[in-house]
């Protein structure tokens, strides 16, 4: 049941990203199961009764560095999920080509063009687990489903003023943090002194 909510939330995270990638990925496993043969001579009724996700494609990365790459896997204009988990520090999420670099904490998913922008992952301590999610060019064409078009830049004015908001949210829970700190240090002080 937990791969079924996971398959679901990243889903639901690839219909707020990209919506049209996530409409193409339902009308893949629509597809999927009006296909006779695919389904019955190919064995995947069983799967596709289980299969609660957009994307065809999945990998599983463990404990693994990764030097700068794109990925060969999903569709040039869909963007796979990046969905990291486990008990480990300092990881960082590095985009050479165009300077940015992110903290690659447990719980965090990336949307990214992996076959498009060169990506890599720094190395960290402790044990982490990536669940890589795309939409294979493979399926949409044995389907005979267009790929979806690149977003426009018109459709990320709202993901662009939460990734801000999202900024200023980390300052401000940083800045609390240190004054959290330093109460903390003078109610020890005080305590020591009476």
């Amino acid at each position: 049941m937990q791969t079924f909510e996971t398959s679901a939330l990243l889903g639901s995270i690839l219909s707020v990203v990209h919506p049209q990638l996530y409409n193409t990925g339902v009308e893949a496993l629509k597809a999927l199961s009006k296909n006779e043969h695919l389904v019955f001579e190919e064995g995947l009724r069983d799967i596709l009764l289980l299969w609660s996700s957009p994307f065809s494609g999945y990998s599983l990365i463990c404990n693994r560095l990764t030097p700068p790459h794109r990925d060969a896997q999903g569709c040039t204009e869909g963007f796979d999920l990046l969905a990291t988990a486990g008990r480990y520090i300092g990881a960082r999420f590095k985009l050479p080509d165009i300077g940015l670099s992110f903290d690659y904490h447990s719980g965090t998913v990336v949307a990214i063009l992996g076959r498009v922008i060169r990506h890599q992952v720094t190395a960290h301590k402790g044990d982490r687990v990536v669940l890589a999610c795309y939409m294979r060019d493979s399926v949409l064409a044995r389907l005979d489903i267009p790929a979806p078009p690149f977003m426009h830049e018109r459709e990320w004015g709202d993901f662009a003023n939460m990734v801000a908001y999202h900024e200023q949210l980390e300052q401000r829970e940083a800045e609390a943090s240190v004054v959290s700190e330093l109460m903390n240090q003078w109610i020890n002080m005080s305590q020591m002194a009476t």
